[in-house]
């Protein structure tokens, strides 16, 4: 009985667009600039209103208040139309609101404009992946990965990316970049380990879920990874108690209360 459908695998399940913009609204447009690797310009009264209609957008993002978003990006790329981080915003705004073509359009503008930014790539490499545009997405990665080579959620990301390629071992390879260089590893734990249950190497991939549940008990995912991973090597009752655990945390969903009644009536036909 196959269950991938309980897994993750689909980057928009870990990880929304809005973590991308922490801390902007502190900065000035210069300094904003500077720290994003856009080319800084001197400091006028319109610069003012661009950071302050930036900052305000970023709030309104945190707050899921898009529209009004979008129309203070907007505004403050009408006073600066080669301001990256106010086309970057607008964008992740757009995505949030599942406007997809124009927030790829406004990521390739925030790119074009300072391509040296690792936000943006790491921006259209999500939209990318929603699009479906695996190929684009896994570039992005690749970029990123080159700007700023620390930012180990971006091995996981890219990890995910290669997974749905079908490139197993290159996301192994990826994971274990994290799990030995990173003291934040549940997210590469649970994706290795859904490498190894796409490989079939079971046993692994279970050891990787139950690495996962050590570190996040109240985590449903790596419990409904693992319970397909012990349904699979046919570790049955262990499967049920996972799925169990999974529901537990997460009583309404549909995919998880069909596993626990389909292997429920399964162990008691044995």
């Amino acid at each position: 009985m196959k269950r991938d459908r309980l897994s993750f695998i689909n980057l928009s399940a870990l990880i929304t667009f809005l973590t991308l913009f922490c801390g902007l609204p502190n900065l000035a447009v210069g300094q904003a600039n500077a720290t994003l690797g856009v080319n800084s310009r001197p400091m006028t009264s319109r610069s003012v209103d661009v950071q302050e209609l930036i900052a305000s957008g970023k709030i309104k993002n945190h707050t899921r208040r898009f529209h009004q978003a979008i129309e203070d990006f907007s505004r403050a790329i009408s006073l600066d139309p080669k301001n990256s981080v106010a086309y970057l915003g607008r964008g992740i705004a757009l995505a949030e609101l599942s406007q997809r073509d124009e927030a790829l359009r406004d990521f390739d503008r925030s790119i074009r404009l300072a391509d040296n930014n690792s936000v943006s790539f790491l921006a259209r490499s999500y939209l990318r992946t929603e699009l479906g545009d695996l190929k684009g997405a896994l570039a992005d990665l690749n970029r990123t990965i080159t700007l700023d080579p620390y930012n180990f959620s971006a091995y996981v990301d890219r990890a995910m990316v290669k997974i749905q390629l079908g490139s197993y071992e290159a996301a192994i390879s990826d994971c274990d970049l994290v799990i030995t260089g990173s003291s934040v590893t549940k997210d590469a734990y649970i994706t290795r380990g859904y490498a190894f249950n796409k490989m079939g190497q079971y046993e692994r991939a279970i050891s990787d879920f139950s690495q996962a549940i050590c570190i996040d008990t109240k985590d449903s995912l790596p419990y409904k990874n693992r319970g397909i991973a012990r349904e699979r090597s046919g570790d049955l009752l262990g499967a049920l108690e996972d799925y169990k655990y999974a529901l537990a945390m997460e009583p309404k969903n549909q995919a998880v209360s069909r596993a626990v009644s389909e292997l429920s009536a399964k162990l008691q036909n044995y």
